[in-house]
């Protein structure tokens, strides 16, 4: 654990960025109302009546929803001690997120336990109805791994198939972001333990033209950890500091709307793809977009078109050997380590969708739409000081370059044309009983077409007890890295991979009172063609193979004993899965305890974690079994007033000591998490 760092240089960096914020707030704040967001008087009853929309891209209440989703609004967001996505999944049934030691910036994530691809493809991310994930690797993990709480206005976790409306990577869950809109508001971040971070959100008007503001600045010096030498006996002292930049503009008139999304995320030192080395261990990512949607109404029917252009960039830097380890056979002689850097630049998606809802009467409607997608994927290059490719050849002679070189193909290039055609019909076919049938097919130029169709119904028993019977059918299509990477890695794409599926059914069970909500669900997930990770040949590559079932039960619990005091409960039980998936924990929960009085908020939330496994053995050949644990996060609120609060917020509150597990045989530790984190805030809205 670092010492407090009360006032360093990242104290006169916030102030500055402060002043520069609050100065420019104030040019937009012309006519426009304070965002009132009621954070002392939202009851459970109102929290249950929130709308929905990612699960059939209309509007419908939680409790007739044909999916098992759990929401959390802007409200609830900031009550809780979390900064980012990653975090909150730890309280969401079904979803679970840890640290890897593939980056001090990734956390890997999955939806009831399955994640068998890097990047947590079988999950699609929304942002305001467009695609977050990226073309190389199909999610979020690699380009966008920390996405912050500050922007979200609401998230929906919607768990089960989601294709037969979105496509591709909506397999096993979708989480859909709904961004803040018409807020004005300065807020500010600090660590006692070293850095900061600002945000800005500002809404102005011109006119016909209304413009929406998103800015958020990080600077994280990160914890110190003791890891294993990747290159020799002993171990290392390192730390895992990070820088995010984030911005977002968006200019609407009447029924139109023009945005430029912009992330960008720095982490250093830690685990670099699974190897340490404070002086070349580094990762860059980023991700920019240009959305335009248009709305147009035609008497009954409601329709959106939406043009967005994304372009996605990452590389990676690391150590690869020890010093000295190729003296002997390089040319001039060298005691340099190889050094490597992975090149990914302007991975490119454009995406054309016109979606349409068209009302059939009071409770009867029809969506349908065409998407078309292209994606273009150039060639990438590893940098390196060494002949790599001799290196790995096992060349008695290594030509050695002294200055990072292009050298060797990381990934072949590759481009690819995606057609998706849906249609969905709801209806409430007799008095409470809501029948949706939906189905989607898509093509993938050079891979195929999947037709995934879906079948709801959900029976309102009472005002108070609801059934929901759900099956559908999903896919997952191979990412561009799965077909094309290049065998220089220890790795071989396979391009005649097909894509997975998954047949899912569900029953859940929804109790609703006036102060208490409660849920259970028992899901089964039958799968085709898994694309897995062969490690068992000479030359590592992926394929198309079948697994068990994944069995499981999800739980959730909501009380509200008076004005004061607030439980929240979610616990997931996997009964069976499949053994490639033994990163996987079988059990995790929560508990969230939130007390209200007056102008106070406090919030406590324990998050439980089962045993997971690690790819490592031990003397014995079995894989080496991480312990539970229990974590605590705290967070107590103070507002001044409407405009102004300030907070305490501690994570791992009891300064736990923990690892999670990782995928390298190599490494027979997990990795460890963070300690103890102190947080300082204060925002102001004007």
């Amino acid at each position: 654990m670092r010492p407090v760092k009360w006032f360093d240089n990242s104290f006169t960096s916030l102030l500055s960025s402060l002043l520069f914020m609050a100065l420019s707030a104030q040019s937009y704040a012309k006519g426009i109302a304070n965002e009132h967001d009621y954070l002392f008087s939202l009851s459970l009853s109102e929290l249950l009546a929130i709308q929905v929309t990612g699960v059939t891209l209309t509007p419908q209440a939680l409790k007739t929803a044909p999916s098992a989703v759990t929401i959390f609004t802007h409200q609830e967001i900031k009550r809780t001690g979390f900064t980012y996505l990653d975090e909150l999944m730890n309280v969401v049934p079904g979803f679970q997120s840890y640290r890897t030691t593939g980056s001090g910036a990734i956390s890997a994530f999955s939806s009831r336990a399955r994640r068998i691809s890097g990047p947590a493809a079988e999950i699609l991310i929304l942002v305001d109805g467009v695609r977050l994930n990226e073309p190389r690797g199909s999610g979020i993990g690699q380009v966008t791994p920390k996405y912050p709480l500050t922007h979200i206005e609401r998230v929906e976790f919607i768990r089960g198939p989601g294709s037969a409306i979105y496509g591709s990577n909506a397999m096993m869950g979708v989480v859909n972001i709904i961004t803040r809109e018409s807020v004005n508001e300065v807020a500010a971040r600090l660590d006692a333990f070293g850095g900061y971070q600002s945000s800005i959100l500002s809404s102005h008007s011109v006119g016909e033209i209304y413009m929406e503001l998103f800015a958020e600045f990080e600077r994280d010096s990160g914890d110190e950890f003791s890891l294993p030498n990747s290159f020799g006996e002993g171990r290392v002292e390192t730390d895992d500091p990070k820088t995010l930049d984030m911005f977002t503009v968006k200019f609407s008139k009447e029924a139109k709307s023009l945005a430029f999304n912009y992330y960008k995320l720095t982490a250093k030192h830690f685990f670099e793809t699974s190897r340490t080395s404070d002086k070349h261990n580094i990762r860059e990512v980023s991700l920019q977009s240009l959305v335009w949607q248009q709305e147009v109404n035609w008497q009954e029917v409601e329709s959106n078109i939406l043009l967005s252009y994304s372009v996605s960039k990452f590389f990676t830097g690391s150590q690869r050997t020890a010093e000295g380890a190729l003296f002997d056979i390089s040319l001039p002689a060298s005691n340099e380590p190889v050094v490597k850097e992975s090149h990914y630049d302007d991975y490119a998606e454009a995406r054309f969708q016109w979606s349409n809802n068209w009302n059939l009467g009071s409770q009867r409607s029809m969506q349908f739409g065409v998407e078309y997608r292209q994606l273009d994927a150039p060639e990438a290059l590893l940098h390196s000081n060494y002949d790599v490719d001799a290196f790995t050849q096992g060349s008695t002679t290594v030509s050695y370059y002294g200055t990072l070189t292009p050298t060797s193909l990381l990934q072949r290039a590759s481009s690819r044309d995606i057609y998706g055609l849906y249609s969905q019909y709801q209806d409430e076919i007799i008095n409470g009983t809501h029948l949706t049938l939906g189905v989607r097919v898509d093509y993938f130029s050079s891979i195929g077409s999947n037709t995934s169709p879906k079948v709801t119904l959900v029976h309102e028993l009472n005002e108070n007890h609801r059934v929901k019977l759900l099956y559908g059918e999903a896919f997952r299509a191979p990412t561009e890295l799965e077909l094309n990477v290049d065998v220089f890695q220890g790795a071989k794409g396979n391009p005649n991979l097909e894509s997975e599926t998954v047949k899912s059914t569900e029953i859940i069970w929804l109790g609703g009172w006036h102060n208490m909500g409660t849920s259970v669900g028992y899901f089964e997930n039958s799968f085709d063609n898994s694309i897995v990770f062969d490690r068992s040949g000479a030359r590592r590559t992926y394929k198309n193979t079948a697994l068990d079932p994944l069995h499981g039960f999800e739980f959730e619990f909501s009380y509200e004993f008076n004005q004061h005091w607030l439980v929240r409960s979610a616990f997931t039980h996997i009964v069976t899965k499949a053994d490639v998936q033994y990163l996987e924990a079988d059990d995790w929960g929560s508990l969230t305890v939130n007390y209200q009085y007056q102008n106070w908020n406090a919030n406590f939330i324990a998050s439980y974690q089962g045993e997971r496994e690690m790819a490592a053995t031990d003397d014995n050949g079995n894989r080496i079994v991480l312990p539970d644990y229990w974590l605590g996060f705290a967070k107590v609120i103070y507002r001044f007033s409407n405009e102004v609060e300030s907070y305490l917020q501690i994570k791992n509150l009891t300064d736990k000591e923990y690892a999670s597990p990782q995928a390298p045989a190599s490494l027979d530790e997990g990795a460890p998490n963070r300690g103890r984190e102190v947080l300082f805030g204060l925002s102001w809205q004007f």
